[in-house]
């Protein structure tokens, strides 16, 4: 199973490589409509708003999940280091006596020979 922290980093960035590209193609063709349409030049500070916009929303929610990672892997191990303790106290009471059986005794049992 590969490492879920790396796996994270790794599909962040390949987000913001594709916000990359997809903002060189969304620059590009406003430049493309400025300079036939000069009086559209406001494109420039929506593309800009957007973009801006868009990252900080990828960045966010790269933060976000990458606390929850954390929060998950330490409950993991609490829950490994909880999971070992109790096999260490079974493991303990075995070696003094007890099997971890049920009791074979209760009001329908009587040893033999007494009657």
């Amino acid at each position: 199973m590969a490492d879920p922290q790396q796996s994270l980093t790794h599909f962040f960035q390949t987000r913001f490589l594709l916000w990359a590209i997809r903002w060189v193609i969304g620059f590009g063709l406003i430049w493309l409509a400025v300079s036939y349409y000069p009086e559209y030049s406001w494109l420039w500070w929506v593309g800009g708003v957007v973009a801006a916009l868009s990252l900080a929303a990828t960045a966010f929610a790269y933060f976000v999940l990458n606390r929850k990672l954390r929060q998950l892997t330490e409950k993991m191990l609490e829950a490994g280091r909880m999971e070992d303790d109790a096999e260490e106290a079974d493991r303990g009471d075995r070696a003094d006596g007890a099997d971890g059986r049920a009791d074979p005794g209760g009001p329908f049992h009587e040893p033999r020979g007494e009657r």
